[in-house]
């Protein structure tokens, strides 16, 4: 537990002090934990048990497109500052959405079975954007250009400063 906990968990060292606490009473951490996890259950679990059983399915589907749409690089961008394996033979990844963890991503490595896991918060592709490829981009900058009114918009403002006024004056010519 030891080792994997400094080595193989993506927490903070604050984090990683709460969990090497609980290795020096095994059975009073376990007490704790339950009675934990029963009042989080009560008090705070229950109240949105029924709206994480309609949104996680969602996320999880929109996850598995994303990642069949953008294939190795979203998953890159998934695990970027993560090291994310301290062994040889990965045999499995498994992602799984996660309401409490919302924009973040967690990891832990699990070396006895060759599996990372990777803890995704709900909202976390509201945050990342896969780059895109310089023909994409030079592709897109074209097709904004493409417009008669925005080339009008970047002509006048090529000129110098203008007001709002001035900017809609003009480009109604066209």
């Amino acid at each position: 537990m030891l080792l994997f906990v400094s080595k193989d968990m993506s927490f903070s060292p604050e984090r990683k002090a709460v969990l090497f606490e609980m290795l020096f009473d095994p059975e009073k951490a376990k007490e704790d934990f339950i009675y934990l996890l029963e009042w989080f259950y009560e008090n705070a679990f229950s109240v949105i048990e029924p709206k994480l059983e309609r949104m996680l399915p969602k996320v999880a589907t929109d996850l598995k497109k994303e990642i069949e749409a953008s294939g190795i690089k979203f998953l890159k961008t998934l695990i970027k500052n993560i090291d994310y394996t301290s062994y040889e033979v990965l045999e499995r990844t498994v992602i799984c959405p996660s309401y409490f963890s919302e924009f973040l991503v967690s990891n832990a490595a699990i070396p006895f079975v060759k599996e990372d896991m990777y803890t995704v918060g709900f909202r976390f592709r509201e945050v990342i954007t896969i780059p895109k490829n310089q023909l994409e981009t030079s592709a897109d900058t074209f097709n904004a250009l493409a417009h008669e009114k925005k080339l009008a918009i970047i002509r006048h403002l090529s000129m110098g400063q203008s007001s709002g006024h001035e900017l809609s004056k003009s480009v109604r010519s066209f």
